[in-house]
């Protein structure tokens, strides 16, 4: 009987350490890792950004809607005009040049299409720019633009709650100034031209309040 427990004993010894050496051989997911470690990041810092009344609307209307976000007022931004590019702006953002900062709105779809455009800018033409489908919950198109900016971005789309999808573009900017720029779009368009006219007045749900730009 003894003899027994003891060769299973060897066994399920020998089994055990089988085990712990398969899985030190898997490979590890760095990409899931990296993406973990960043979201348990802390910013060291936050840019101040203007009231939503203080943003430029350029070829767009805006009104408040019944809907909120986090407690705080939801704006409705649709193109006014088909044939024009269209867009919302906030101008002269100071940050620090080599820091990595992480620029990040929560939209949701509106009723006329499902895309939304975000962009960086420093001095034109040096930019970031991405396409967020807000129905799929995916990033469909993202480009850098001049080497005066960053050199590489990092995008992404969280969904939230109830229809909201908070999208964000991560980055070591090259810029002590930046100007980021949003607004509807359609989804075939390329990401370096998504303001650019989109032949039907596409719409988007914004929170003005949750837009954040994070110093990492």
């Amino acid at each position: 009987m003894k003899k027994t427990i003891l060769l299973f004993a060897i066994a399920l010894t020998i089994s055990c350490k089988n085990k712990t050496e398969n899985n030190k051989n898997q490979p590890k997911d760095s990409s899931s890792i990296e993406t973990i470690i960043k979201q348990q990041e802390k910013p060291v810092s936050e840019a101040s950004v203007p009231e939503f009344s203080l943003w430029r609307h350029a070829q767009t209307n805006t009104d408040k809607v019944q809907d909120t976000f986090d407690q705080n007022a939801v704006y409705k931004v649709s193109r006014s005009d088909t044939d024009k590019p269209g867009y919302l702006s906030i101008d002269n953002i100071e940050i620090y040049n080599g820091s990595e900062y992480q620029i990040s709105a929560v939209v949701k779809k509106g009723d006329v299409g499902s895309a939304f455009g975000l962009r960086i800018q420093s001095v034109y033409p040096n930019r970031i720019d991405a396409i967020f489908d807000l129905e799929r919950g995916e990033v469909v198109s993202s480009s850098v633009t001049g080497a005066e900016l960053a050199d590489a971005a990092d995008t992404s789309i969280e969904k939230l709650e109830s229809g909201w999808f908070k999208c964000s573009l991560r980055t070591v900017f090259k810029a002590d100034q930046i100007r980021v720029i949003m607004g509807p779009t359609d989804r075939l368009k390329k990401s370096q031209s998504w303001e650019s006219a989109t032949g039907d007045k596409n719409n988007i749900l914004i929170a003005p309040k949750a837009l954040k730009i994070l110093e990492y």
